[in-house]
């Protein structure tokens, strides 16, 4: 067993590697199974011609209508920027997106794991997750959110205060992918108010920088800091509560152990369980509400 254990630490990252590549490109995926990718997509094509709007709404495939005939996207902006660079190549190469990214997190996740004195071989469990490895081959834009805040983590276990501002930023601009990434500032927030202070206003500072960006863009794109492609802040939360919310919440924290049995538990042993658990808590409550498990529809 040692010598498995040895084999793995020396050669076990390389070959790891070698053959999630392999195997994606063995499988390479074809074209996108979602409207939404295609959205993303073609947004990345629109921002090429420094526009965000378009008239062509039967290739746009969904958006909003913000005046007469023109149309523009509901979703963020960032997997579209991060795409740019893709669409100037032929479509088939698009998916290598999501090929980029998936090894990017498996880098941050090695950094952050020899940081932590863990050893860094547990980082395929990264690489070779179902859910991570499907999520590779879309164009959605989880992963790159994922990145920023692996990134934000990596510089907030540093002992350097420009890092925790740079932790701070990263955190936020995860908010370019996935609104609801930014809730890391917020759940590293409390865990520096109640275990490390110094940390705090740095943390601050980095994600105050990154939301008036985000809040900028909004305010060009849709008119109001606080509104989305979702609709304004304020619509959303008077909505109030999900009738499905209990039942959400219970079925996702269900789902979760059933993927990752050990999850919760590692949450609450971790030295930083504060921030996890806040940020578990809140996404948990986040989803159950505005994404009621339920009422999605599973007929075929």
């Amino acid at each position: 067993m040692d010598f498995l254990f040895d084999f793995i630490r020396k050669h076990g990252i390389a070959a790891g590697i070698a053959v999630f590549v392999l195997l994606f490109l063995w499988f390479y995926p074809a074209f996108y199974a979602s409207i939404d990718e295609h959205e993303y997509l073609k947004n990345s094509f629109l921002l090429r011609q420094y526009s965000i709007s378009t008239e062509q709404h039967e290739l746009y495939c969904g958006g909003n209508e913000i005046a007469d005939g023109i149309w523009q996207s509901s979703y963020p902006i960032g997997k579209s920027v991060y795409l740019i660079p893709f669409s100037f190549l032929p479509f088939d190469f698009v998916f290598l997106s999501g090929l980029l990214i998936h090894l990017i997190n498996f880098i941050l996740i090695f950094l952050i794991l020899k940081r932590q004195r863990i050893p860094s071989f547990w980082s395929l469990v990264y690489l070779f997750l179902p859910v991570f490895q499907w999520s590779s081959r879309t164009l959605f834009p989880e992963l790159n959110a994922l990145a920023f805040l692996l990134l934000g983590y990596y510089f907030w276990s540093s002992d350097n205060k420009m890092q925790w501002a740079i932790s701070g930023f990263a955190f936020g601009l995860a908010g370019f992918f996935r609104y609801e990434a930014v809730f890391a500032l917020l759940a590293f927030g409390l865990e520096a108010l109640f275990h490390d202070r110094k940390k705090l206003l740095p943390l601050f500072v980095g994600g105050l920088a990154a939301v008036i960006l985000l809040l900028s863009y909004n305010a060009w794109a849709y008119g109001n800091p606080f509104s989305t492609g979702y609709g304004s802040v304020s619509d959303q939360a008077g909505q109030g509560i999900s009738s499905d919310f209990g039942i959400s919440a219970i079925t996702y924290i269900a789902i979760l152990f059933i993927a990752l049995p050990f999850s919760l538990w590692t949450v609450f042993k971790h030295k930083q369980w504060i921030a996890w658990a806040a940020l578990t808590t809140i996404y948990i409550a986040f989803v159950s509400n505005f994404s009621p498990f339920w009422h999605f529809s599973f007929s075929w």
